[in-house]
């Protein structure tokens, strides 16, 4: 019996809030800014260790921005997931979806499954092949039963 070896890739997930000091400001128009800020201000804390904190920016872009920039507050948290290497993008589409379905089936109500089942399935008649198989590993490999 030949030993077997597993390798896992680490996926991070980083989610932010962002407000503005000042109310009538418009936080959506300055996203693409903070989102950039956010991802530094978090990676940085989380080679330290830390997986949330507190962060803040002032950005000065729009020509009708107050000369001394827009004010903003925030909150970040990261999140790290281990994917499997020899999952993501070996299987094929349909065992990809054999995979999902069956860790679904699992996790989620018999509804709740038929509604995804029927859509994913509805996806993949859609995907040049081998989309689906990237796809699901790589945002759904919690519920790959791993068979």
């Amino acid at each position: 019996m030949s030993a077997q070896t597993a390798q896992l890739t680490n996926s991070v997930i980083i989610s932010q809030s962002w407000t503005a000091l000042d109310p009538s400001v418009d936080v959506e128009r300055y996203l693409p800014f903070l989102k950039d800020c956010g991802e530094e201000i978090a990676l940085n804390a989380f080679a330290k260790g830390e997986r949330q904190g507190q962060m803040s920016d002032n950005i000065h872009h729009f020509d009708d921005d107050p000369e001394d920039g827009v004010d903003f507050r925030g909150s970040w948290t990261l999140e790290e997931k281990e994917i499997p290497i020899a999952a993501k993008g070996s299987l094929s589409d349909e065992e990809a979806f054999c995979q999902l379905k069956d860790g679904l089936q699992e996790t989620s109500d018999d509804e709740e499954y038929d509604a995804l089942v029927g859509m994913i399935d509805a996806l993949s008649c859609l995907l040049p092949e081998g989309a689906l198989s990237n796809y699901i590993t790589e945002n759904h490999s919690e519920h790959l039963s791993g068979e």
